[in-house]
This record gives structure tokens, sequence and C-alpha cells, in this order.
């Protein structure tokens, strides 16, 4: 699948939480649930990023952000 395909997979994965997830590269973090501003990240397959989870359901999210993440990248 294309990079644009997987960064459309990841935000709808991120949606499916109430708790707030943001990813980053190099410092610059942005909101996970927008695909705009992980486009704006430029990270491509092979870049490191990092991501924080922060809310009511945020182990449910990590867990599934995590297998999503090993999964397709």
């Amino acid at each position: 699948a294309s990079d644009v395909y997987k960064r459309q997979e990841l935000v709808k994965a991120a949606k499916g939480f109430a708790c707030e997830i943001k990813i980053g590269k190099g410092g610059n973090m942005v909101d996970a649930k927008k695909i705009f501003g992980i486009m704006g990240l430029g990270a491509k397959k092979g870049d490191t990023v990092e991501f924080t989870f922060s809310g009511e359901d945020e182990e449910q999210a990590y867990t599934a952000i995590s297998d999503f993440m090993s999964a397709n990248l």
C-alpha cells in the first residue's frame, strides 16, 4: 500500500480513541487524528517517529497504534 493510504489508515485508527494522540519527528509533534498534520511531518518509511498518548483510553490506544505501526511500517 502507498504511504498516503497508510497515513489515512493511521488517522482512522487514532480517531477510534478518545485520548489525545500525537505523532512527531525531529521534535515536531502533531495531532495523529489529522491527516494534514501527519503529512506535514514528511515522515517516510524507515524514519523514526515518536508517539504520545494522553487520556482515558491511552493504554488501549498505545497497543492498537503500536500494532498498526509494526504491521505497516
